[in-house]
């Protein structure tokens, strides 16, 4: 028995001692600044990291081997490179991104409420595309916008709201396919409610919206655009695990026959939380959360000219955290459960008529209860 332990601690040591630590910082070309929320990955692992807000990043446990590093920003340039790790140690990769001018020929809809192309809009416009947020991984839409230059994401007992450019989560309007996200906490809206299973892409208006939204739109607009139909018939479906029980999976069904189409998308989150200060009976950290997201678009389109389709959309959220009370007449703390339930029923039926190149009549209607 003594000779086996001896063995297996002798095997361990070595396996740990040629393990390799990436580490390096990224930062702009032009200036020279630290980019902060770069998203770094190993092509063909699931090794990646986040840079810090100075610019720094580490990627732990690589055995040696060849290495293609993919690092991305929304806003820049994406980049490349091989890295050849053979002695054990740590490894340093030092990166300077070139911003990347925006694909002026897209078409945007939220910064004057009709189709404009980017670069003739009268105010900022930016968009966040599908590619780019399956390069930074993001699974919520508070995740797609946490890595884009120039919006912060503040999470707070309201939730996940977005800041652009300084200004509070109250004002800025946030918007499904044109249509108002209600549900607002103190304000704002928890965009880590909302996820990217059936989004196409998220047009981010950088600038007061108020004449076209109103007040609510001081800050700017986020209008989150979803999927329409377009391939005969696809599935694709995704797991995720992680640390503290988290469990992500999701997929998304398309079919297209003729003048018929149907998208068809669902998402399962859950996590058990965690308590940064263990020294008290209450939660401090993050709660234990459940959370499905389902959703389906029905087009109809009799001819080009004339396009219908239904949204429908559910979201239920479950959450659970310990909460402690000082009772004053007893001298005792109370020690219990808390809970927070939401649900959102959403229904939105849109029609379009194209009679010309430049005329377009369309009628909209949509429900929400929260």
């Amino acid at each position: 028995m003594k000779t086996k332990i001896v063995l297996f601690y002798v095997l361990f040591l070595f396996g740990i001692s040629r393990a390799n630590d990436l580490t390096g910082t990224i930062t702009d070309a032009q200036t020279g600044a630290p980019l902060p929320g770069v998203h770094i990955s190993i092509a063909g692992t699931k090794y990646g990291a986040a840079s810090e807000p100075d610019g720094s990043f580490t990627i732990k446990n690589l055995t040696p081997g060849e290495y293609l590093i993919n690092i991305h920003l929304i806003g820049y340039k994406k980049g490349s490179r091989k890295i050849t790790l053979s002695e054990p140690g740590e490894a340093t990769l030092n990166i300077a991104l070139s911003e990347a001018p925006w694909e002026l020929d897209k078409v945007v809809v939220t910064a004057t409420r009709t189709p404009h192309l980017l670069k003739d809009v009268p105010v900022t416009t930016e968009v966040i595309t599908k590619e780019d947020m399956a390069a930074t991984g993001a699974l919520t839409v508070d995740q797609a916008l946490d890595s884009h230059v120039g919006v912060t994401v503040d999470n707070d007992l309201s939730g996940k709201g977005a800041t652009i450019r300084g200004i509070d989560p109250s004002r800025v309007l946030i918007l499904i396919d044109g249509h108002r996200v209600i549900g607002q906490v103190r304000g704002s809206i928890d965009l880590g409610q909302i996820s990217l299973s059936n989004v196409d892409r998220i047009e981010i208006v950088k600038g007061s919206g108020s004449t076209l939204y109103g007040s609510d739109a001081m800050g700017g607009v986020v209008n989150i655009i979803t999927s329409k139909p377009t391939q005969s018939q696809s599935l694709e479906s995704s797991i995720e695990y992680g640390s503290f029980k988290t469990f992500d999976p999701e997929f998304q069904f398309e079919a297209k026959r003729s003048k018929i189409g149907l998208t068809f998308s669902g998402k399962h989150e859950e996590s058990a939380g965690f308590d940064l200060d263990k020294s008290t009976p209450h939660t401090n950290g993050l709660e234990a959360t459940k959370r499905y997201n389902l959703n389906t678009k029905i087009s109809f389109s009799p001819k080009e000219s004339f396009y219908n389709d239904l949204s429908l959309g559910y979201m239920h959220e479950r959450k659970q955290w310990i909460e402690s009370e000082w009772f004053e007449p007893l001298q005792k703390t109370f020690i219990y459960d808390d809970y927070e339930w939401n649900n959102r029923y959403d229904i939105a039926t849109s029609h379009k008529y194209v009679a010309s190149p430049k005329t377009e009549i369309e009628a909209t209607l949509h429900g929400s209860y929260y």
